[in-house]
């Protein structure tokens, strides 16, 4: 299958990852980004966050290392449950809290730097 995306993702360092704290319709859990850009994130969630479908509209809030803190909104926008034991999901931002894009395009740009493009 294609890769579609057209904005460079990024794998976070293991002993800093990317904090998720992602809330939807009935549940609430925090977790670790898989790879993140500047349009949306991957996340791996063991309970595959049954009964969310494809364009289902979350909460995030995300912890970018030392410890930048902001609020998104995103859509579920593909996973592969049916692939695999865990669940992958593709988040696209529709929103971020006002000023931390440049934070967020600022930790890609380092990931980049440190060779950690995906």
């Amino acid at each position: 299958m294609a890769d579609k995306r057209h904005h460079i993702r990024v794998t976070p360092a293991t002993e800093t990852p990317v904090e998720i704290q992602i809330m939807g319709k009935g549940f609430l859990d925090i977790i670790f980004a898989k790879d993140i850009s500047t349009q949306g994130i991957g996340i791996e969630v063991p309970h595959k966050f049954e009964g969310s479908d494809i364009d289902f509209p979350i909460e995030l809030i995300i912890t970018i290392p030392p410890n930048d803190c902001f609020k998104a909104n995103g859509i579920i926008k593909h996973s592969n449950i049916e692939q695999t034991s865990r669940g992958i999901f593709g988040v696209q931002f529709s929103s971020i809290q006002k000023g931390y894009e440049k934070v967020l395009k600022r930790y890609i740009d380092e990931r980049i730097k440190a060779g950690a493009s995906v």
